[in-house]
C-alpha cells in the first residue's frame, strides 16, 4: 500500500470540505430566505410600532413614559440584530452602489 503525503492528504480534505459546504449552502437556501423574510418582517414591525409611538403617542406621553417606550423598542431591535443574519458581503456592495448611483435612497423615516 502507498502512503499518501499529508499535504496531498490536507488538500483533499479541504476539496471535500468546500464542495460540501457549496452544497449546504445551495440546499439550505430556501431556509435562509425565509429566515431573511422573518427578519425583515420583524423589522418592519418595530419601524412601524416607532412611527406610531412618534405620531400618535409621543406628544401624550410624560418623559418616562416616552423613554420607556423608546426603551421596549431598542429592546426588540436588538433582540432581532442579534438573531438576524449577517448580510453578505456582496449584497452590502450592491446596496452601496444603489446609494451612490441614486438609485436608491436612505432617508430618515419622517423625513421621505
Amino acid at each position: 500500500m502507498r502512503r499518501v503525503e499529508s499535504g496531498t492528504a490536507a488538500g483533499i480534505l479541504a476539496l471535500i470540505s468546500s464542495g460540501l459546504g457549496a452544497v449546504l449552502t445551495t440546499v439550505n437556501a430556501p431556509q435562509r430566505t425565509a429566515q431573511a423574510s422573518a427578519s425583515a418582517n420583524a423589522f418592519l414591525e418595530i419601524q412601524t410600532a416607532a412611527r406610531q409611538h412618534r405620531e400618535l403617542d409621543l406628544g401624550h406621553w410624560t418623559a418616562e413614559e416616552a423613554r420607556q417606550a423608546l426603551a421596549t423598542l431598542t429592546a426588540r431591535r436588538d433582540e432581532q440584530n442579534a438573531t438576524a443574519e449577517v448580510p453578505g458581503r456582496r449584497a452590502y456592495r450592491k446596496a452601496q452602489a444603489s446609494l451612490r448611483a441614486g438609485t436608491q435612497t436612505y432617508a430618515v423615516d419622517g423625513d421621505a
